[in-house]
């Protein structure tokens, strides 16, 4: 039997006066709102996770709803996600006033991908796979699953950053919450976000 720690916040932590003094030279400037930081951010982390753009936004909830919302998600509509998750997605997907689809879990404590199918209705608007402690949701499947009903997956990854699924890095959060569009459609979506980030 091992003993294994959920958390190494003690060690990420251990020496935090590099980190407070940067958001101290930070507040002094001033500039966090859609400032040079945030800019360098966003590229940085879209080159880190092999996408070509980031969109930084104020929380895992906004990053969440972004997405959603540049997808025209709101009332009378359904997206699909786990039930196994924080309560961040399903806030994110009641706050458009879309309606949460619970969809269980199997073993890696993921979206059940086998239980997706049924779950969908003339309603459903979008697909929220949940990524937790570094475990995946069997993208492939769900993804085959999403084309064939033309509907948008927009990945709850904070989870999930840097993960692999079959071997293949995920490539997603441009944020906490990946949108799969279109590629035609994605410039339109992409501006619909940046828009939309602080609202």
């Amino acid at each position: 039997m091992y003993d294994v720690r959920y958390s190494y916040l003690l060690e990420q932590f251990s020496d935090p006066a590099p980190i407070l003094a940067e958001i101290g030279r930070l507040v002094a400037t001033g500039d966090f709102t859609l400032g040079k930081p945030v800019a360098e951010f966003e590229k940085r982390f879209a080159e880190l996770i092999g996408v070509r753009h980031a969109i930084g936004v104020g929380s895992g909830t906004d990053a969440l709803k972004l997405p959603l919302k540049a997808l025209g998600i709101g009332h009378g509509d359904e997206v699909i996600t786990a039930a196994n998750t924080f309560i961040a997605t399903v806030g994110a997907i009641a706050e458009t006033g879309a309606k949460p689809v619970l969809v269980d879990c199997d073993d890696s404590f993921c979206m059940n991908v086998d239980y997706v199918e049924a779950a969908i209705t003339a309603k459903t608007k979008a697909i929220m796979p949940v990524q937790l402690t570094g475990e995946v949701t069997d993208m492939g499947k769900l993804m085959a699953i999403a084309q064939r009903h033309n509907i948008p997956v927009v990945e709850d990854a904070c989870q999930g950053i840097l993960s692999e699924f079959a071997r293949k890095a995920l490539r997603h959060p441009r944020h906490r919450g990946r949108l799969f569009p279109a590629p035609a459609q994605e410039p339109e979506r992409l501006g619909r976000c940046r828009r939309r980030r602080h609202q």
